[in-house]
Order: structure tokens, then sequence, then C-alpha cells
């Protein structure tokens, strides 16, 4: 593994140069890291760039972001590795991102492999509504909290969302019917990954104004753009954030003429950690693209 970009965080490497390009987008709260299991299945291969999106993992912050933004973010740096052409594979806020990628720089995506996120040209009102209201008061635990122990931040998340409020304050926006009343606590250790301790105490490596400001202004709808590279969508069947979504509807709104949805039955969200080697094995055989193809 390399480490490249700007900062150590930015951009991990695997590979050859000279093998065909993959690069991988972590969701929300995630790190380019996570990716480091796959990677290791794909860099004898391939050439696999895994990116750390701006306000996560201390990466970079510039102004407020939007899936436009955090695109030609990834845009930069994929250039800057010297891939001229490439297949990005993207989990969640991350597949959203590389969706709208390709329909920013279609010169630089080959094809584009979504998992359980769908286009940028979907709404999701139940999905939207409960993010919004999870990061309302995780920011809260990020301004209140600040400095505690990650057991003591992980108590406050817990208590602030399942009570509605903080401290006695009410919540800054309404609580949906359909919200979840608890924070699940699998949800919870995967963010507080992001909750470190360093030399001058415990802190958030995520940065909460930018992630705020993306999750509530920056990932909503955006009205129908070219999208004509093929199109691979993996999802979980007992995931919200896909339900509905089919091959016929993709074609339908004009999303990509070349698209296969795969669902796996009973599966959450993570399908990249829980399923992770029918995913690869997906990656190397199903979309139409010639430099995927292993000799």
């Amino acid at each position: 593994m390399q480490l490249l970009g700007r900062y150590p965080a930015d951009i991990r490497a695997w590979g050859r140069t000279t093998n065909p390009a993959i690069v991988l987008l972590h969701g929300l709260y995630g790190k380019a890291t996570d990716w480091i299991p796959i990677a290791q299945l794909l860099e004898s291969s391939y050439r696999v760039l895994a990116f750390c999106l701006p306000c996560h993992a201390d990466g970079m912050v510039d102004g407020a972001p939007t899936l436009v933004s955090l695109a030609a973010y990834i845009a930069e740096g994929v250039l800057s590795g010297g891939v001229e052409r490439c297949v990005v594979v993207g989990h969640s806020l991350g597949g959203r991102v590389a969706m709208q990628l390709a329909m920013d720089y279609p010169e630089l995506v080959a094809a584009v492999v979504s998992i359980d996120a769908p286009p940028p040209t979907f709404r999701m009102p139940r999905v939207e509504s409960m993010m919004h209201e999870r990061i309302a008061r995780l920011a809260a635990a990020w301004q209140s909290q600040a400095g505690c122990g990650r057991l003591a931040m992980k108590l406050f998340m817990l208590k602030s969302y399942q009570c509605g409020c903080y401290e006695g304050e009410p919540a800054r926006i309404d609580f949906p019917e359909h919200c979840p009343r608890e924070l699940p606590e699998a949800v919870s250790d995967f963010i507080l990954r992001n909750y470190v301790q360093a030399q001058e105490g415990w802190r958030w490596q995520l940065y909460w104004p930018g992630v705020s400001s993306l999750v509530l202004d920056g990932i909503g709808y955006r009205e129908q753009l070219p999208f004509v590279q093929p199109l691979l969508l993996l999802k979980g069947g007992a995931s919200p954030y896909c339900t509905g979504v089919t091959e016929e509807l993709l074609r339908s709104r004009g999303v990509a003429e070349h698209c296969r949805v795969v669902q796996f039955a009973g599966e959450g969200h993570f399908l990249h950690i829980h399923r992770r080697g029918e995913m690869v094995e997906l990656l190397k055989t199903l979309l139409p693209w010639e430099a995927s193809r292993v000799t």
C-alpha cells in the first residue's frame, strides 16, 4: 500500500500503475482504510485508489461540501495520480459521489458500481428525514461533549437520540414519524471509530460542521443529467436506501442505458463488509468495461 495526495489520509493506493484503475469511495463516517480488505483482493490485477472524502479522517475542508464539490475533489485526485480512465466504486454517500463524478467528468469514468446508494437524481424522503434528525443530534454531541472519553460520548449519543433532546433543550428539527426512536448501537460504534485519543486529548477526526452541511444541504435531489456509463447497483434487501429502485426504473429515468441491479436478500447497508467476496467477483465479471477484464 502506498500513501498519496496532499495529506497522508487523502489517498491510499495499491497495485501496479500500469494496471486498469479502480477508485474506491467510502460512505458517510467512513475512511479510506475501510477498503483495505477489498483492495488486497484486487491489487494483483488492478491499480486501486481509495480516497478519504473531505470532512472525514482529518481530510481537507474547503467551504461547505456538496456532491458537485466532492466529485471535483475526487477528479483532481485521480488525475494527479496519473489515471486517465477508471471504474469508480462507492458505498452509500460514496456511491452518490461516484455517480456525480460520472455525470460531471464522463471522459474520466468508464463505469460505476454503487453500493446501496441511489443516483443523485433520486429523492429518498424517508432516509433523508432520518439522516437530518440523526445529524442534528450528533452535531449537538460534537459541540457540547467535546473532550470527554469515548464511552461517555457513546452514552451521550445514545441517550440524546432516544430522548429527542440535548440536556433538556428541544431538538432542532421535528422528529419524523417514521424515524427510528433509537440510534442503533452498531451505528454509534461505527461513527465512534472517528473519535480518537490524541496527545491533546479526545477529539473527532470528522469535521462535523462540514458533515452536517453535506447531509442537510448538499446531498439532495438534482435534476436529471446525462448518465451514459454502465452502472452496477448493489443493494441490500433489508436496507431502506434503494427500496423500489430497479433496472426498469433506472432506465426510465435516463440514468444509464446499460445498468444492472443486484439485490442481496436479507442484507443491510454494508454489503462491502458482509458480502465482500461476492462483491469482488461481481466487480470482476459483470460490468461491460474492457479494462476490467482479468487476464
